[in-house]
């Protein structure tokens, strides 16, 4: 064989060792490029830019460095802060690699401002580390040992004993540099005990190579030998999970091993150890360890005197290096000339033989492929096995997460609901009580307090739902106009305070009645009419509903439209995210979740629409969505509930059952309050109910769910099960905190006929009494007083006294308090409004008007309110004062009649 052929020879074997991974990486380069050329996600292309950066990292650094900088310039728009990071730490690394060091170290300090921007102290801990490594290389090493020092705070401070492994790791190896190799085997050694080997088994690896090193070159051999092999075991198992089980790292510490047995003058395991790694290099197209492995084997069997392994080693070396070092061993070799002319004749008759044996050695290798074949399949079956096996563990870890996450959900509820129970309870009962003025304001406090935690806790298990895909839509007749009247009415008091007005558009061609799911629609018309008011101090609101008619159903297109403080142009794409408000000072300023809108969009998302907006800053805001919608019949309207006030409720006994004694006494104070007539008995827990139920007849049970002793479910299915026929058909409600999916038709499975939330809301719990109970309505009685139609007739004109009916209960003592507060004060505001009209003082008469109009609600006197409110929004406009003038008159003359009215209506009451 020449010296040429060997050569050729030795670059076919480095070509078909090196092919496997090369193939390998490449195959998973191409397919990443391909996916790349159809992909249209921003934030999965900037995942494949940082994949084929890190791939491309150890075989063409200057495209793995223009795909770490395409994926930063992506991120930017994506607005992933991890893919930013990644991509900053990449073109820092291959910067470094480069020399650039003044460009790695711009990078790094990047990554690092950010990592503390977000409070990421692992991260920052690393970015510190690769910045000292940057002053390492450059010489500066007071910088890089204080870099690495701060990683190494920060992994004190956070308790993170990996990163401490890391900065002990980094200052160990800075002090080796240095020359420094007791205090570096200290730390290294301090590193090797903090590190979790589980969580980062390639530090463990290498923190027990270096060690190695350390004790190799202090002259503790042996020893060093223990490291080295310890970090061969974790990079075994490493490269297992990363490199198809085969990386250079391996090949580099065997060769380490062999040399150190070297030092010992142990022959035998230095030439195992330089063959492993010859093998590995071979692979993986290491040609430096190449050429060393092919030398100090060479060089072995030479001392062995197996000097025609010696010859052939030395001689691939040389078809490596290109240089001439056989001469010795050529003339050893020509000892065995003689032998080998001999041998080949031999030879000659042995290729006789093989040749007849070639057929057999063909249906050998045949045989030999099938078996390989049919171990791949087995080998391809057992990883599919296993992948499936860990697709269920992940399945259930998965659902066992959804489910903790449902219990924290459920819990929560269930607490912040039992305490708000009394706190709405106790703020209704209080209201209805005689109260000071401020007493009033701070009673109104509390009940808007409750009513926001309600709202918040409502809108997370919204969200809850819609995240597990369990909002279930309806589909059943409703009026759209009644949906709109309806919320206009409730927030109406929201613009009292600031000059707003309320429109509404509703186009002529709008169907009368649809079908669709009202709730929702009422949610998300008063979610965005709601924020509009919330973000507008001056202008108007407006509400616009218009219809265009399809073959099978209408497309109603709905849009709300602001004239407030706008959203700035770059928050549009995330104002829709759970948690987002247009800015922290949005929040600080109007207060809210950024749940609203989330749910908002999630919704009109499963009516099978898209919400779109549009904001100009300073100027407003207009949110739009279109829904399609079949056109519905009015006598498909659900019937209207009866009001429970017209059912008698005489001799009803009723047995309360919750744990909570508040609650308990609560509840009781609301049923008496309302309907004195009615008999409460109390249970403290499930068990005790049972027992009164068996001793005692009642005619309905309001159970709570969560007791101790013996919970609702259980009381409820025992009774149903275990009492005789006139005691187990009890009428049962359930009265509960837990809110999530599944409660309520829990509750309707073990036997319960309702099932009401906390805070329980009189009119729905009197009600559905009514409802179960099949109770009869009363035989309403001749109207004495206000109503009745032979005495006053001050309905017909323009006083309704109806509200104040209601809140003074028929207390005619009440009714003529309340109307002479008016008759005393309105007259007074009335003439005070003429005189500053008189001085056109625009600003007193706004001031006037808009204090008449609040006495002027509570009796009802409507007519003149929308009067009083266009003066409350004039006070600057003193070029309208012919319209201004016109207005007063027109409130003078229906005050004036109100007033004569009253007074008439005070004569009747004291006459009866």
């Amino acid at each position: 064989m020449t010296f040429r052929r060997l050569k050729y020879l030795c670059f076919f074997f480095l070509f078909i060792f090196a092919l496997p991974t090369s193939a390998q990486k490449s195959v998973l380069i191409v397919d990443l490029e391909q996916r790349l050329s159809i992909e249209q996600s921003p934030e999965i292309i900037v995942k494949i830019y940082l994949d084929l950066a890190h791939l491309y990292t150890s075989i063409d650094k200057d495209l793995s460095l223009s795909y770490a900088e395409k994926a930063l310039l992506l991120s930017k728009t994506t607005r992933s802060i991890d893919d930013k990071i990644d991509a900053l730490k990449q073109i820092g690394k291959i910067e470094l690699s480069k020399a650039n060091y003044d460009v790695a170290l711009e990078k790094f300090i990047t990554a690092l401002d950010i990592n503390k921007e977000i409070s990421n102290l692992p991260e920052v801990a690393k970015c510190e580390i690769l910045i000292g490594e940057v002053y390492k290389k450059i010489g500066d090493n007071r910088r890089a040992k204080r870099e690495f020092e701060k990683a190494l705070e920060i992994g004190v401070k956070t308790k993170n004993t990996n990163i401490t492994a890391l900065a002990n790791y980094s200052l160990g190896k800075h002090s080796q540099y240095i020359g420094e190799t007791q205090n570096a085997l200290k730390l290294i050694t301090l590193s090797n005990d903090q590190v979790d080997e589980k969580e980062k088994p390639s530090l463990k690896a290498e923190i027990c190579r270096s060690i190695g090193q350390l004790y190799i070159s202090l002259g503790d051999v042996e020893e060093g030998i223990t490291f080295l092999n310890s970090s061969l075991t974790f990079y075994v198992a490493v490269d297992s999970a990363l490199y198809n089980g085969v990386s250079s790292n391996q090949a580099k510490i065997n060769y380490e091993i062999a040399k150190a047995y070297e030092r010992l003058d142990d022959n035998s395991n230095f030439v195992l150890y330089m063959e492993k790694s010859l093998v590995l290099s071979k692979k993986l197209a290491l040609k430096n360890y190449i050429k060393k492995g092919y030398k100090n084997l060479a060089k072995a069997y030479e001392l062995n005197k197996e000097y025609r392994k010696a010859y052939e080693f030395l001689q691939y070396y040389a078809a490596i290096k290109d240089v001439s070092e056989i001469n010795f061993l050529e003339s050893q070799l020509e000892l065995t000339k003689k032998e080998q002319e001999l041998a080949l004749v031999q030879e000659k008759q042995d290729n006789e033989e093989r040749i007849k044996n070639t057929w057999t050695i063909f249906f050998s290798l045949i045989l030999l492929i099938l078996l390989v074949f049919s171990g791949f399949l087995l080998y391809a079956y057992r990883q599919k096995t296993s992948i499936n096996k860990e697709l269920e563990e992940a399945t259930l870890q998965s659902n066992k997460l959804r489910q903790d996450k449902e219990d924290f959900f459920a819990y929560t509820s269930h607490e912040i609901r039992t305490p708000l129970n009394a706190v709405v309870g106790l703020s209704q009962l209080m209201s209805e009580t005689e109260l000071s003025v401020k007493q009033k304001d701070y009673l109104s406090t509390i009940k808007n307090s409750a009513n926001n935690i309600l709202f918040l806790v409502n809108d997370i298990l919204d969200l809850s739902k819609i995240e597990k895909g369990a909002i279930q839509l309806e589909s059943v007749p409703f009026s759209i106009l009644k949906i709109i009247t309806d919320i206009k009415k409730s927030v109406s008091f929201k613009v009292t305070q600031k000059p707003v007005e309320i429109d509404v558009l509703i186009a002529e061609n709008l169907p009368e009645i649809l079908i669709g799911d009202p709730m929702r629609i009422n949610q998300i018309l008063l979610n965005l009419v709601d924020n509009a008011i919330k973000f507008t101090k001056e202008g108007s609101v407006n509400i616009s509903i218009s219809s265009t008619k399809t073959t099978n159903s209408n497309k109603i297109y709905f849009s709300i439209k602001d004239t407030g403080i706008g959203i700035e142009k770059e928050k549009l794409a995330t104002i829709f995210d759970s948690y987002e408000q247009a800015s922290s000072k949005t929040t600080r300023q109007y207060g809210g979740t950024g749940l609203g809108l989330a749910i908002t969009k999630e919704l009109v998302r499963l009516m099978g629409g898209e919400i779109q907006v549009k904001s100009t800053q300073g100027k407003g805001s207009e949110f739009s969505f279109t829904l399609d919608l079949k056109e519905g019949k009015k006598e498909d309207l659900p019937l209207q509930t009866a009001n429970y006030e017209n059912f008698s409720f005489e001799n009803l006994s009723i047995l309360l059952v919750d744990d909570n004694e508040l609650n308990r006494i609560v509840l009781n104070e609301i049923i008496k309050n309302i309907k004195e007539e009615i008999n409460v008995s109390f249970a403290e827990d499930g068990k005790v109910a049972v027992n009164m139920v068996e001793k005692e007849n009642f005619d309905l049970i309001l159970m709570d769910l969560q007791m101790p002793n013996m919970n609702g479910f259980e009381a409820t299915k025992h009774i149903r099960t275990k009492l005789p026929g006139n005691k187990k058909n009890t009428p049962i409600i359930a009265m509960t905190a837990h809110v999530l999916d599944g409660v309520a038709q829990k509750c309707i499975d073990v036997g319960m006929n309702e099932c009401l939330s906390k805070p329980i809301k009189t009119e729905l719990l009197f009600n559905k009494i009514a409802s179960i109970l099949n109770l009869k309505q009363k035989e309403l009685p001749p109207q004495n007083n206000l109503e009745a139609s032979d005495t006053i007739e001050i309905n017909k004109n323009v006083t309704n006294l109806s509200f104040l009916t209601k809140i003074s209960k028929g207390d005619n003592k009440k009714m003529e308090k309340y109307i002479s507060i008016y008759l005393q004060n309105v007259p007074i505001d009335l003439h005070q409004l003429n005189e500053a009209l008189k001085n056109q003082d625009f600003k007193a008469i706004s001031s006037l008007a808009h204090k008449i109009k609040g006495n002027a609600s509570y009796l009802g006197v409507e007519e003149v309110l929308s009067q009083l409110v266009i003066l409350e929004k004039m006070k600057h406009n003193a070029e309208n004062t012919n319209e201004i003038t016109n207005i007063v008159t027109r409130v003078n003359l229906i005050v004036e009649q109100s007033i004569s009215e009253l007074n008439n209506y005070i004569v009747e009451l004291k006459k009866s």
